[in-house]
């Protein structure tokens, strides 16, 4: 949990921060093009980078090696900007070497 509220008090790794979420995925999957936007909103949304996110958590999964390829200027760019990512690590299974990318 990165950020939350309960009924009296602040909770989380960054509780004194500001929520902004932006929709990868829809009901027909999640597209690479989708997915590229949702990231650029995170980090300048509607052109306002001062309202850019300063960590992202994703929990995203992608199968085979390079499926993720495409992702990585993206994950140059976040880190010159200084937002720092953090990936889930994989939701493949319980069994050794089950972890997908991008974690």
């Amino acid at each position: 949990t990165l950020v939350g509220r309960t009924a009296d008090r602040l909770i989380g790794m960054a509780p004194g921060c500001t929520w902004i979420s932006a929709r990868g995925c829809d009901g027909d999957g999640c597209r690479q093009s989708d997915l590229t936007a949702a990231a650029q909103f995170v980090f300048c949304p509607r052109g306002r980078c001062d309202l850019g996110a300063r960590v992202v958590s994703c929990s995203w999964g992608a199968s085979g090696p390079g499926s993720m390829d495409w992702f990585a200027p993206i994950l140059q760019v976040w880190r010159a900007g200084g937002l720092v990512s953090v990936f889930a690590g994989g939701n493949e299974g319980p069994a050794c070497g089950t972890i997908s990318e991008p974690a």
